[in-house]
């Protein structure tokens, strides 16, 4: 995806959108190593992160969601989707394949 921009001498630059990552977090707080999917020094792009309130590891392992949580789920993805733009989203933890 491109747009044109200027230059002061009226030339058109492209300008290249680079593309970014959504990263879906559980409700869990810990120290993440350069490495790990939830360390934004892991990756050479934009990263945006949205926990999910009250998504916990026992939840998302045990492919549990209440409706709160569920609702909670969407509107994570709808704000990376919407709000961030993002080119692609993934999910900190396994087990959300059940999601």
């Amino acid at each position: 995806m491109g747009c044109s921009g200027s230059t002061a001498g009226g030339n058109a630059i492209e300008k290249v959108q680079h593309a970014s990552l959504g990263i879906v977090r559980l409700d869990y707080d810990y120290p993440a190593a350069p490495g790990d999917i939830d360390h934004p020094g892991s990756f050479s792009y934009d990263v945006y992160y949205r926990v999910v309130p009250g998504y916990t590891f026992t939840m998302c392992m045990d492919n549990n969601m209440t409706e709160d949580v569920i609702e909670e789920f969407k509107q994570a993805v709808n704000y990376l989707v919407n709000d961030k733009n993002v080119s692609g989203i993934s999910g900190d933890c396994g087990f959300m394949m059940w999601a």
